[in-house]
Parts: C-alpha cells; sequence; structure tokens
C-alpha cells in the first residue's frame, strides 16, 4: 500500500495482517491499530499511526520494519511486540496512554528512535526480551524511561547520543531543528553546529560574527554562541538526526 489514508470510525482496529502473509505501507496515515497475527511480517516506511488502542500489536509473528514512521496519541501501548522480532529505526513513538513500547519475549532492534510523553514506561522490556539499542532518546515519560526485566544493550539512561553521534539542535531564530553533532555528555551536552545552519548578521555590520540563538524548548533559555564552535545545551535542547520532532 502506497499513500493511502486507512481509518476505522471508532479508532480501533483497521488492518489486520493475517496469518502467514506479509504486508507493506508506504508514505500512509493510519487512523487506528494494526495487528500482526501468527507467522505475519510487516514493513511500514514513513507511514503515521495515529488514534487507535495499540499503535502496533502482535504475538508469535514473524518480523517487523520500521523505518522513519510515527506513532502518535494512542490509547494503550505505542507498540506492543511479543514473540517475534522487530528493526525499528529512526522512528518517533509520542505520547502514549500506557507504554511508548512493550517489548515480549524476542530479539529486537532499537535504533535512532524518539520514545516521549508516555503515561507509564517509555520502554518496557518484558523476561526474556532482548533489546538492542543505539542512539535513542527515551525521555519525559511518567513511570520511567525503562521498566522490566528484560535485557536492554546499550542502554544510556535514556539518552543514547554519544560522542561522535549526528544530532540535531534547536534554533529559536529560526524555529527549526538543525544539525549538529555530539562532543561530549555529562551535566548538559555538547554539541558543534554547522557552519550556517543557525546564523544571522549582526545589524548592517558585515563583519560581525555569525551567532546561533539555541533554545531549550521547556524552560525557554536561550543561548548565543558564535556559529561553528563548541555549544553546550539541555539534553531537552538536542534530538537523534532523523526522529522526534519535524526536521
Amino acid at each position: 500500500l502506497r499513500r493511502m489514508r486507512l481509518e476505522c470510525l471508532d479508532q480501533s482496529l483497521v488492518l489486520e495482517v493475517g496469518e502467514g502473509t506479509c504486508c507493506e505501507l508506504y508514505d500512509c496515515y493510519v487512523l487506528g491499530g494494526i495487528k500482526l497475527c501468527k507467522g505475519a511480517s510487516a514493513k511500514l516506511v514513513r507511514t503515521c499511526i495515529r488514534g487507535a488502542g495499540a499503535g502496533i500489536s502482535g504475538r508469535a509473528f514473524h518480523s517487523l520494519s520500521m523505518l522513519s514512521c510515527t506513532i502518535a496519541g494512542c490509547a494503550a501501548d505505542g507498540l506492543l511486540l511479543r514473540h517475534g522480532q522487530a528493526d525499528i529505526v529512526d522512528c518517533t513513538i509520542l505520547n502514549s496512554g500506557q507504554s511508548g513500547i512493550v517489548f515480549g519475549p524476542g530479539q529486537w532492534q532499537l535504533t535512532g528512535c524518539t520514545v516521549t510523553g508516555s503515561s507509564q514506561y517509555g520502554v518496557w522490556a518484558e523476561a526474556d526480551a532482548v533489546v538492542s539499542c543505539r542512539e535513542n532518546i527515551v525521555a519525559r515519560n511518567a513511570l520511567g524511561n525503562r521498566g522490566g526485566q528484560g535485557e536492554a544493550k546499550n542502554w544510556c539512561h535514556g539518552f543514547g547520543l554519544l560522542p561522535g553521534s549526528q544530532c540535531r539542535v534547536w534554533n529559536e531564530q529560526s524555529a527549526k531543528w538543525v544539525q549538529g553533532k555530539v562532543v561530549a555528555v555529562a551535566d548538559e551536552v555538547t554539541v558543534t553546529v554547522k557552519k550556517g545552519a543557525a546564523s544571522r548578521s549582526k545589524g548592517n555590520n558585515k563583519d560581525a560574527p555569525a551567532e546561533a540563538e539555541l533554545v531549550d524548548p521547556s524552560a525557554g533559555q536561550i543561548r548565543t554562541e558564535p556559529s561553528g564552535r563548541d555549544i553546550q545545551v539541555p539534553f531537552d535542547g538536542v534530538l537523534p538526526p532523523r526522529s522526534g520532532g519535524d526536521s
């Protein structure tokens, strides 16, 4: 399915991938939930899921692949996956009524994703779940960013961007996220902003140095630094390069 809108009037289950079958969605908008039956497989690319009970649920399914997808405003869990395997890359999971992601027994890959605003946990890993994490941000979830007895490899207390990671930093003047690179992580994040990514001139003085205005969206604290130099910003002002908000 490509560039389609799928919706259910009561915003419940809108698509069921039957036993042993495969479904692919590209650039679709789904208002309701998706269920993976036993042995089913699904691939979602640049697809948005909203207003469901659980955004995507599956048990004893074969595989799930997600790239650059958004799951937002689900009444239950954003993802509820047990006894299967999934590769979830550059996805955004926001404002889930329960947990952002629940991983049951299985092998799971979570890379470059943002999970925020859940009413319970950001990522819940049940016993016998093995979750490989890389460069994710899991933050501001009501009961905690991580829970459960499962294994979360390379978990970094919710902030998974390490020195050398590409990132995005909020630029208040242009009201958008600009590209940067993480230099160090301590009480705040030290980031190098690319030259020209967030710059302005001082009045009519062409010789004045360009400056970047960076803001913590939650606190509204603006910092002004020369463009292209290392700056320190709050954790809330940094996102992975391809998830968590408008690029």
